[in-house]
């Protein structure tokens, strides 16, 4: 099981098991002070911290500079509040982690409307916050499914944006391919499961939920599989995007000349860029490619919609859009300018 999945991670345990954790012993001790266990002072604990490594998510700068701010001007004796070494301990991880970002899954992610049925890939649509007092860096959300006792990774991580602190993302979606799996299945989804983030919890970076697959229906039901906006990140402009989905009709019946059109979406509106035409034959798949060139940064919402006049009487006529947001983090490019 992934350890986002499985339980808090060694840093989130307290002041007094990470210190513990850097002597190599990763438990809380009943009944004593961590004054009583060490007998050393601050300043060794935090040298021996750095033995521990990644499980106080401490750097060598990041222990000197808080040695220096929180200890050394306070008092000679071991410890600096009370003379207690705990104390001390527990303002300087205190502080340290009160300058990390915090992720979190704003509410219980939307499942799609209607009926999901196998073969689809279901989009399932979250938010995501910042409650941290920084900026949250690049990040991964993932889906993991329960199969016996054991959660496992489901493909198609995704990438996250930078969140500013105290911000929130636009909906997100993330797809779940329910391709031979009918019943209720269990789901949890993930922010940041690649730990690239260090967040002062990673207790709140999770949501479980079910969904439930129906048996292919008799009519045709067409829905965006695999997709692929790419780049992912733009990092500079002007970019040429390429969207790459697939078509896919679970139903038992044929669909023909299915209009698949891709559109920008302004003010809720869409505003069609290109469209193709496909016919899909039962439980098959059509390969559907777009590119479109990115020249400015405030037109970044875009959907792929299948039969948007609904010429096709599908099972579900509500899973047929398939919306995508890209993604601006630009770095600074300075050019030389040559003048006359």
């Amino acid at each position: 099981m992934p350890r986002a999945i499985e339980a808090q991670s060694c840093r989130d345990f307290g002041v007094a098991d990470a210190l513990g954790l850097a002597l190599g012993h990763c438990r809380r001790v009943p009944g004593r002070s961590i004054a009583d266990v060490l007998k050393v002072d601050l300043r060794k604990i935090a040298k021996l911290a750095l033995v521990g490594g990644a499980a106080l998510g401490f750097s060598f700068a990041e222990v000197s500079a808080i040695e220096a701010d929180l200890i050394s001007q306070q008092s000679s004796y071991p410890g600096s509040f009370g003379g207690s070494v705990y104390l001390t301990a527990q303002a300087v991880l205190g502080l340290e982690m009160s300058q990390r970002a915090d992720l979190l899954i704003a509410a219980a992610p939307t499942l799609p409307a209607g009926s999901v049925y196998e073969g689809e890939s279901a989009a399932i649509k979250f938010v995501a916050s910042n409650l941290g007092k920084v900026a949250s860096g690049l990040a991964k959300a993932r889906l993991y499914q329960k199969t016996g006792n054991d959660w496992i990774a489901v493909p198609g991580d995704i990438d996250l944006p930078t969140i500013a602190s105290s911000q929130s993302t636009a909906p997100v979606t993330i797809a779940f391919d329910t391709t031979g799996k009918t019943g209720i299945q269990e789901l949890a989804l993930v922010l940041d499961a690649t730990d690239l983030v260090r967040e002062r919890s990673e207790l709140n970076n999770r949501q479980s939920f079910t969904l439930t697959v129906s048996p292919k229906p008799n009519l045709p039901e067409l829905s965006v599989a695999v997709f692929t906006a790419t780049p992912s990140i733009i990092i500079e402009l002007p970019a040429t995007i390429a969207v790459n989905t697939q078509v896919r009709n679970v139903g038992l019946a044929a669909a023909t000349a299915v209009q698949i059109g891709l559109y920008k979406v302004v003010a809720g509106n869409l505003v069609l860029i290109t469209e193709q035409s496909k016919s899909i034959a039962p439980g098959a798949s059509e390969p559907v490619s777009f590119s479109f060139p990115q020249t400015a940064v405030p037109q970044k919402d875009y959907a792929v919609v299948i039969d948007l006049a609904n010429t096709v009487i599908e099972a579900n006529e509500t899973n047929n859009r398939r919306d995508f947001s890209l993604i601006f983090d630009p770095i600074l490019d300075l050019r030389l300018k040559t003048e006359n």
